[in-house]
């Protein structure tokens, strides 16, 4: 590790770590290289330095093809201390997986897509939110969390609050989009 953990200004704070480095206040979207590979350590507020007994709960986003049990590994290695114990909490916890773009879906959704959003490149993108996607693909499912709708940024920053809306147009051009999908891929 190159770095410490700043002194607390007294304010609950998240920080974000990567092998080698700590880098503060970074939500893990920065246009950097394996830029969603990177954990949140959420501490316990109020907890100060004489406190008997401290944790932190870290939110983990891996790479598709990144070992969680070597992440685990690394993680004890960087933090090098015989008193601070590392677990994951769940007992499953897998490789993360992916289904690539070289199938009849992939084209098919490239196709579609530029049909309604022309010169427009589909790009695989990472979501730090959960899907069931995981689930599939390992019963030979090819699985995305396609979702053909378009969103300015204050429509995107409305994602999952009490105030979440989308325009009515893309209320109406999404389920076409979806739909010529699988006729694309039903005739395949």
């Amino acid at each position: 590790m190159t770095g410490t953990v700043p002194p607390s200004s007294g304010t609950p704070r998240a920080w974000y770590v990567t092998p080698g480095s700590w880098i503060p206040n970074d939500p893990g979207r920065a246009g950097v290289a394996r830029g969603w590979e990177r954990l949140q350590w959420n501490f316990l507020p109020g907890a100060g330095v004489n406190a008997p007994e401290a944790w932190a709960n870290l939110d983990v986003r891996i790479l598709p093809g990144g070992d969680p049990k070597a992440l685990v590994e690394t993680l004890r290695r960087v933090v090098n201390d015989p008193d601070v114990t590392i677990e994951p909490l769940e007992t499953e916890f897998r490789l993360a997986n992916y289904s690539g773009s070289d199938n009849v879906m992939f084209l098919a959704i490239k196709d579609v897509s530029a049909k309604y959003f022309p010169a427009t490149p589909v790009v695989p993108h990472i979501t730090s939110g959960y899907t069931e996607n995981q689930r599939y693909r390992p019963l030979g499912i090819i699985a995305y969390g396609f979702n053909p709708y378009t969103a300015t940024e204050e429509e995107g920053n409305t994602e999952h609050g009490n105030d979440e809306r989308i325009r009515v147009e893309e209320v109406r051009r999404g389920p076409r989009v979806l739909f010529d999908v699988v006729v694309k891929v039903a005739g395949e």
